[in-house]
């Protein structure tokens, strides 16, 4: 399922190599409060620079978003939970960097607090055209089937629309223990002709490593370079995706066995979940 991975090796020249190439820069980190953290963060954008930020974890509400300055980036997307506090994703870019905001009508009926949380951006250089995904699922919401069913919607009305497709976030699903959540989630994303592009732990603890933080995408491997970054902002490391190539190629979006989610058989869907 993997193709361009890289592990957190050496961070500064980690860090030297990116931002000496010409090309898309994203990177998600879970962020575990950003308020709390803004200043330590800022200097880790000062020297990473990513063109594209996708937080999770961010724990902020509506009303504390409306204050946020992170300096040189714009917020163009955002998910704050209404009933419970904590959870949350944004997507944040640089100033300059041509978006448009993203509305497909299932994302009313799959985001949700704690098991689906998620925002979208298009964004749009040099002539390359992509959409991103932001998702967080909650460690405490143990039941994955219905996030993977949800995961999977999304995918399909993305791939219906977009040529060019990326989701990140911590989904919570560790690719380094090859159980049944993780042959559901490799089938989902077999279907759509996606990989997940990082296999080394992003969260490690005194009791484990777990790769639970990641990229999905359609984008051919070749124009790809995926890693991990040690901030020592959180327990999460972040990860990076880096898109090369920056043309509209568009990539062979061969599906298999997909289903095709109407909005007659999209309610019977959520009925019986």
């Amino acid at each position: 399922m993997t193709g361009v991975n890289k592990p957190v090796l050496d961070n500064q020249s980690r860090i030297n190599h990116l931002k000496s190439k010409q090309n898309i820069l994203i990177m998600h980190q879970n962020i575990q409060h950003l308020s709390s953290r803004l200043d330590q963060f800022q200097i880790n954008l000062e020297e990473i620079k990513p063109d594209i930020l996708a937080l999770s974890e961010h724990k902020m509400t509506d009303a504390d978003i409306k204050y946020l300055n992170l300096s040189d980036y714009i917020l163009r997307s955002h998910f704050s939970r209404s009933s419970t506090v904590g959870g949350g994703v944004m997507i944040l870019a640089k100033k300059g960097v041509v978006s448009k905001d993203v509305s497909i009508p299932v994302m009313q009926e799959i985001v949700t607090d704690k098991e689906f949380e998620c925002c979208l951006t298009e964004f749009t250089m040099s002539g390359y055209s992509f959409v991103l995904a932001c998702v967080y699922r909650s460690p405490t919401n143990y039941n994955v089937g219905p996030f993977l069913s949800k995961l999977e919607i999304l995918i399909e009305a993305l791939s219906n629309s977009y040529s060019n497709v990326v989701i990140t976030g911590d989904f919570n699903i560790n690719v380094l223990k090859h159980d049944n959540v993780y042959k559901n989630f490799c089938s989902i994303l077999q279907m759509y002709n996606m990989d997940y592009k990082i296999n080394f732990p992003t969260r490690v603890t005194a009791k484990s490593k777990t790769a639970i933080d990641n990229f999905i995408t359609n984008i051919n491997n070749k124009q790809l370079l995926s890693g991990g970054i040690i901030t020592s902002i959180s327990d999460h490391d972040a990860q990076y995706l880096q898109i090369f190539g920056l043309k509209n190629t568009h990539t062979n979006n061969i599906k298999k066995t997909c289903r095709k989610f109407t909005n007659d058989n999209f309610y019977l869907f959520f009925k019986y979940l």
